[in-house]
């Protein structure tokens, strides 16, 4: 006899796992097909810097990366009261070299449009000089034209945050790992362990395994970009700000280490960590000194999910409503993935919960006016 669950998520990265959660507290039966270790792929790099979109061109999305990064305090607690796991969140803020006058100026213009949207939570900053907190750690001729920053940034560390949430999925859904999906026929999923029924389907895995499973143009084409970064061993301050200057994050991940991230490669010759990311290395060294010989401990590459657009695709599919897309989480996905499981979960229980933007919805990728808008 065939198992049946209530819902089946294909991937166990932070869209699926917040899923997995929401649906598990709201009582269905839930299981997580994760072909690896859950939390192991794309979400699972060291950088762990929670940034927001810059505050003009305001538009539905930011508002909900917006509402996800307030979050962030609330899903900390929570994760730590239920599995004891330090997720290491804190809102340091963000810092960012400015190239020249012009572009303090353009930073300046931000200021406005970040009070109104960022709804006095949070601030965007100018400063002429680095703050107490950064002091020494990024290069005099970087910060030559001052910095603009915001009080909205936060880190993270992603492999106690990713720890903690599979630790909480597994107490309320079926974490399966090692079970690889070749098929999605309508309500029944075929593994190599065996064939499961669900009357729901979330398909929260990486751009590599969704495309087999569902029949184009069903789903909007995803693309792989290759993200690298590296742990340094190197102390920092407690309150180092998410340093952030030509591509490169620079975060502070416990006592002795600093991670530095990433490469957004969209060719790539392998999937492990190459001479990209020595480039990288190098370039961070130089901007921040105290990385200058500061040993590396670990490298990372993961292939990130990008949609056709700069937005996550989230939602029921064309013609299949009984399968939902969940992926495409493109560099934001630890700072939005707790909301995107809220709203999926709402969308299969009718229960309330956080509205997705119709930008993520897979049926705009297939209209060509909103698709002009997810491109800008």
């Amino acid at each position: 006899m065939v198992e049946r669950v209530d819902v089946a998520i294909v991937g166990g990265g932070v869209f699926g796992l917040w899923t997995a959660y929401h649906l598990g507290e709201a009582g269905l039966k839930v299981a997580v097909l994760e072909v690896e270790r859950a939390g192991s792929g794309a979400s699972g790099g060291p950088v762990g810097a929670l940034t927001p979109h810059m505050p003009r061109g305001w538009r539905p999305f930011k508002a909900f990366q917006r509402d996800a990064l307030m979050d962030l305090p609330m899903v900390s607690d929570l994760l730590h009261a239920q599995t004891g796991i330090d997720i290491g969140y804190r809102r340091v803020g963000r810092l960012t070299p400015l190239r020249d006058n012009a572009a303090r100026m353009r930073a300046s213009q931000q200021i406005e449009a970040a009070e109104t949207h960022w709804q006095g939570y949070a601030r965007w900053t100018v400063h002429k000089t680095l703050p107490d907190a950064a002091r020494g750690w990024l290069s005099d001729d970087a910060c030559a034209h001052g910095l603009q920053g915001d009080t909205l940034s936060a880190r993270l560390t992603p492999t106690a945050y990713l720890g903690a949430l599979r630790a909480a999925v597994a107490q309320r859904a079926s974490l399966r790992e090692g079970w690889r999906v070749h098929e999605v026929r309508s309500d029944r999923l075929r593994a190599d362990q065996g064939d499961l029924m669900a009357a729901q389907v979330v398909l929260a895995g990486g751009w590599r395994a969704l495309a087999p499973l569902v029949p184009q143009p069903d789903l909007p084409p995803m693309r792989g970009v290759k993200g690298q970064a590296a742990l340094l061993q190197c102390a920092a301050p407690a309150d180092l700000p998410v340093l952030h200057a030509d591509g490169i994050f620079v975060t502070r991940q416990g006592l002795e280490r600093v991670a530095v991230g990433s490469t957004s490669e969209r060719d790539w010759t392998s999937d492990g960590p190459d001479a990209a990311l020595d480039d990288l290395l190098r370039r961070a060294r130089h901007l921040v000194p105290p990385l200058a010989n500061a040993p590396v401990i670990a490298r990372w590459a993961g292939i990130r999910p990008r949609g056709p657009g700069r937005e996550p695709l989230v939602g029921p599919l064309p013609g299949a409503p009984h399968l939902i897309a969940a992926t495409g989480g493109y560099k934001i996905g630890l700072g939005i993935g707790h909301r995107v499981g809220a709203a999926i979960a709402a969308l299969i229980t009718g229960q309330a919960g956080p509205p997705l933007p119709e930008s993520f919805l897979p049926s705009a990728f297939h209209d060509p006016a909103q698709r002009s808008k997810t491109d800008n």
